[in-house]
């Protein structure tokens, strides 16, 4: 029972606590060592060369100075060695002279692993000036005024790790444990000397011991809250960081692929170089907000590497009783080491989210007199580069919605008006700085013009006063009345959009009435609506039309008008014959 109740504790703690990774990993921070401060797994081979065959078919070795044992006290048992290489071509050395060597490479080769045992002073010694590292002696040494080979210069360094070497898995051989060939199986001489030079280069190793490296640690870490931008007015910034180093010799880069349109600035806003980061001061990292991606995070990995030697041995990964852990000979495979200088590398990455600034820009359009909303005015939105980022059209309720706009500011202007009203050509600015809606009102105008109206007569053109029009909408709704004036015009100012009705319903005096409707439309704003409209004269009565035409009578009996009208003719013309004779008088009189 307690084991199930202590199970349950542990599940809920496990679950617990990846509930709340999940919340609060906005950050992913890593700090590892790499595993390529040496490897893990390697692969060595043997090379099919060296002086000494064999007729069984086994590979080559190289072998120049005979062991003396107990079956052979004079010497004769020769002590070969074979010419060893890593998967890169690196001569590496064996620390058991009496185990097998590894495949050849045509066979593949052996893996090896790495452990934890370091190399001793006397072997680190014996591999820093052993052939083909850094400080190699064996050059130096000659035969005969002739330098080395190279099969040579390696068997040197090999027996010479053996001596020195007091590994685990090595029966113990010593200087005085070895002597020249005897048997004739190589060059007496030349086993001579190089017996004289691998006791030579064994003391010099044993003169001059180096200290073993110490085990060189490498830790990186950013210090600070860096888990999530955070908006301060027209851009976003982390919290303080600091990049931590604890090795002065490791070499820091960093990459900045993920980085975006991120920067660095010190803590005064300045900003800064890479390499001030790398120097380790504090600093921040900065995202102008007009920068925003829609991605929602940047990323920033940092590596520091530093060189080291390679100070572990290194033994066979499969034993002795698989063929995988098993030599050329077919025997348990001694151990190896190699010198090469290896890279240790840490890192720390980190991803920091921000949230996205989107806006939403609403319009509300209505009629600047009504107030009421108006459907159908068309909007277009561009950016502050001039592009289009939007076009809408406002709904019945008087609204158009563009969403999710970017941080920045932007430019909307009216395209289309509703029917029937004036187009607003101006460019409105907005901008979009934090999540939420910006609204604007804007008001549209309606269309109005106006109706002019010339009456003149039919025949004549001339303008006449006094018609009267009665002026109605399309419903039939009284809009208006007009009377033309002296110039034979009548108007009606600021209808509004739409379609009318015009009627006489009162000619002018002498004229006779027009009962048409006529029809007219207010399309465009102030524009006059001009119409011309002609009358006939009224036609003259039947009586009158005798009267004008009765030839003359003569005076009839008893007409007193007509007696008085000849009486009054009679004495008119009696006075103007007076008035003749008395100026022919006159003038006979002054002619005597």
């Amino acid at each position: 029972m307690n084991v199930l109740k202590s199970s349950k504790f542990i599940t809920i703690t496990v679950i617990l606590t990846l509930i709340l990774s999940l919340l609060y990993t906005t950050i992913f921070l890593i700090d590892t060592a790499s595993a390529n401060d040496s490897p893990r797994y390697k692969t060595f081979f043997s090379l099919d060369r060296g002086n000494i065959t064999y007729d069984d078919g086994r590979p080559p070795s190289i072998g120049y100075v005979d062991r003396i044992t107990e079956n052979n006290p004079l010497g004769g048992a020769i002590l070969g060695t074979r010419f060893k290489v890593d998967e890169n071509g690196v001569i590496v050395y064996c620390l058991n002279w009496d185990l097998d060597s590894p495949l050849l490479e045509k066979d593949g080769g052996n893996e090896y692993k790495k452990t934890s045992e370091r190399l001793t002073k006397e072997e680190y010694t014996a591999m820093v000036y052993a052939y083909g590292n850094d400080q190699d002696i064996t050059n130096d040494y000659t035969i005969n005024g002739k330098k080395l080979t190279e099969d040579q210069r390696y068997y040197v360094s090999q027996v010479a790790l053996y001596i020195v070497s007091h590994d685990m898995n090595s029966k113990n051989i010593t200087i005085d444990s070895l002597i020249k060939h005897t048997r004739g199986e190589i060059d007496h001489e030349i086993s001579e000397e190089l017996y004289k030079i691998i006791e030579k280069h064994v003391d010099y190793i044993e003169n001059n011991l180096l200290d073993v490296p110490a085990e060189e640690d490498l830790h990186i870490k950013l210090e600070g809250q860096a888990n999530k931008l955070v908006q301060n007015g027209t851009y976003f910034e982390s919290d303080v960081l600091q990049l931590k180093v604890n090795n002065q010799n490791a070499k820091v880069v960093f990459t900045k692929k993920n980085l975006y349109n991120a920067y660095f600035v010190d803590l005064e806003g300045n900003t800064v170089t890479d390499d001030y980061i790398l120097d380790g001061n504090a600093f921040k990292i900065r995202l102008n907000a007009k920068d925003i991606e829609e991605k929602g995070k940047i990323e920033l990995a940092f590596k520091a590497t530093t060189d080291i030697e390679n100070v572990y041995k290194y033994e066979p990964r499969y034993q002795d009783s698989d063929k995988r852990g098993q030599g050329v000979d077919g025997e348990k495979l001694q151990r190896i080491t190699w010198m090469e200088t290896d890279t240790k590398e840490a890192n720390v990455s980190v991803s920091i989210n921000y949230d996205i600034v989107k806006g939403d820009l609403v319009i509300h359009k209505t009629d600047v007199g009504t107030g009421e909303s108006l459907e159908g005015a068309t909007f277009e939105i561009k950016d502050e580069k001039g592009n289009i980022v939007s076009t809408m059209t406002t709904n019945k309720q008087g609204l158009a919605i563009t969403e999710g706009l970017t941080f920045g500011k932007y430019t909307y202007q009216e395209i289309e008006a509703p029917a029937g009203y004036v187009l607003d050509e101006n460019i409105y600015e907005i901008a979009v700085l934090e999540n939420g809606e910006v609204t604007a009102e804007i008001t549209n105008d309606i269309i109005r013009g106006n109706f002019e109206l010339n009456k003149v007569d039919e025949k004549t053109n001339e303008p006449l006063e006094g018609a009267t029009f009665e002026i109605k909408d399309v419903e039939g709704n009284h809009i208006s009345t007009v009377t033309t004036n002296k110039q034979g015009l009548a108007m009606v100012e600021g209808l509004p959009f739409g379609k009318y009705t015009y009627q006489e319903v009162e000619a002018p005096e002498g004229y006779e009435i027009d009962q048409t409707v006529y029809e007219f439309a207010i399309e465009e704003t102030g524009k006059t609506v001009n119409v011309t409209m002609k009358n006939n004269a009224k036609k003259a009565s039947t009586n009158e039309q005798q009267s004008k035409e009765a030839p003359k009578k003569l005076p009839k009996t008893g007409d007193k008008t007509n007696t008085i009208n000849y009486m009054l003719g009679s004495l008119f013309l009696a006075a103007a014959v007076i008035l003749a004779r008395l100026v022919r008088k006159k003038e006979n009189n002054e002619s005597n």
